[in-house]
């Protein structure tokens, strides 16, 4: 005869008949051995208590062989900051949590929260990023956004995602022409800007902010390279259409953040013959915004004086 249907030990639902994980918080069951995830079947990484694919949580008990013993990687708090119902501006997406269509941070939970495996893996991404380890990064984070997170966490991960990439493109001895033509030197951009569009979309005004402004000089470098390369490849009238695509990206922000960009823009401009644009270039570079507002080598700096030298010449 079966004994009683056991109950779910974390959220308390009773457990069906025969059933690996409760149906109400997706819980590993406990008495269910296995080396696999119960839920999604994914195979479980040593030294977890959940799932890093669908985000169900294991347990000691139920599993056997090599990951008998569950210690190390901590499970990722139940709260609200890593539930799948969570929406853009960390606003509950719940209909039937207390929390519905309210912002809620790292110290709300609930009894309707669903683990989002993505979760995990964006907390690796950042750690591995800011480790430098970007091979590691890349793959965290590429992982994060298969998963799928919430519009505003995918802008954030893209733009690291980018970042990552373009560490990996300039590494090693190369000429920097290859590495401009590289596969990752065009995946960087790519993402970098499809964070700067979904900033403009979800208007989170991300970067406005100085500190994630700052960021942006790294897509500024990576944007005078391309554009070097375009006008000895393909010309000057290239670049330049290049260069003012660029600037329109950044058209939502209160100043252009691009002074490499801008500089870059007037000097073709000015080989062109097109002074006027050269100088309305100059001009918005040497009226944007600070950029790096510590600039310890005095590159900022130097770039403006350039500019203004250069306005001042023509």
């Amino acid at each position: 005869m079966a004994g009683p249907p056991l109950a779910c030990t974390l959220c308390g639902t009773p457990a069906q008949f025969a059933a690996k994980f409760c149906t109400h918080c997706g819980t590993a069951l406990q008495g269910v051995p296995s080396t696999a995830c119960v839920r999604c079947g994914g195979g479980l990484k040593p030294n977890v208590n959940f799932c890093t694919k669908c985000g169900s949580p294991t347990s000691g008990d139920a599993m056997t062989g090599p990951h008998a013993q569950v210690t190390g990687t901590p499970e990722p708090k139940r709260i609200c900051s890593n539930c799948r119902h969570r929406q853009p501006r960390h606003i509950c997406g719940q209909l039937e949590s207390p929390h519905y269509q309210r912002t809620v941070d790292g110290s709300d939970s609930c009894s309707s929260f669903l683990m989002n495996p993505a979760c995990f893996h964006d907390g690796e991404g950042l750690l591995f990023a800011l480790n430098e380890d970007h091979q590691s990064a890349v793959r965290e984070f590429e992982e994060a956004l298969r998963l799928g997170v919430p519009h505003d966490d995918e802008m954030h991960d893209r733009f690291f995602l980018g970042e990552s990439y373009l560490c990996l493109a300039a590494s090693g001895p190369r000429p920097w022409k290859e590495k401009v033509h590289s596969a990752r030197f065009g995946q960087a951009i790519d993402q970098m800007e499809k964070a700067l569009q979904m900033d403009r979309e979800g208007g989170y005004g991300y970067f406005a902010e100085l500190i994630h402004r700052a960021r942006l000089g790294r897509l500024d470098l990576a944007y005078d390279l391309a554009a070097s390369t375009i006008a000895e490849d393909r010309g000057r009238p290239a670049a330049i259409m290049y260069l003012q695509q660029k600037v329109g990206l950044c058209s939502h922000l209160p100043s252009c953040p691009l002074l490499h960009v801008l500089l870059k823009l007037a000097e073709l401009y000015a080989l062109d013959d097109q002074k006027e644009s050269a100088k309305i270039c100059l001009r918005q570079l040497l009226a944007s915004d600070v950029v790096d507002r510590g600039d310890e080598k005095g590159d900022e700096r130097a770039l403006r004086q350039e500019a203004g030298r250069r306005l001042g010449s023509m």
